[in-house]
């Protein structure tokens, strides 16, 4: 009887331990690449959480999309939306991409004045 309780008990346990590390890889593994219409993420200002979700699907591509939402959801993400420029280049997980959206790193933009040689140019 002891055995066989013993034995019960150790299969839950593994399949408890199976179910987690499932889990874990789920929400920490890689599951964003970059996508083919490139790897730019633009966000305008006063997006609503909807424009994101579409806009992050249609430029990344994301295996779970119905997770990306719950985590997002979670991580209260759709109070914190900050619009910017985000340039996406290696694979991340679900939490990387939400926790770069909602502190709001950016990608600098960099701009080239062509017809300007001084500051004073630029300014007047």
């Amino acid at each position: 009887m002891k055995k066989k309780l013993f034995y019960i008990f150790s299969g839950l346990l593994v399949i408890f331990l199976i179910l987690i590390v499932i889990i874990y890889r789920l929400l920490f593994g890689i599951s964003i690449y970059p996508g083919e219409n490139g790897n730019t993420l633009f966000i305008p200002s006063g997006s609503s959480y909807n424009q994101v979700l579409d806009t992050i699907e249609s430029n990344l591509n994301v295996k779970n999309p119905e997770l990306l939402d719950w985590f997002a959801k979670k991580k209260s993400y759709p109070k914190v939306i900050k619009s910017g420029r985000y340039i996406i280049e290696k694979g991340l997980s679900i939490n990387e991409l939400i926790s770069i959206l909602r502190s709001g790193r950016q990608t600098p933009v960099r701009i080239t004045f062509n017809n300007l040689r001084t500051l004073n140019q630029l300014a007047g």
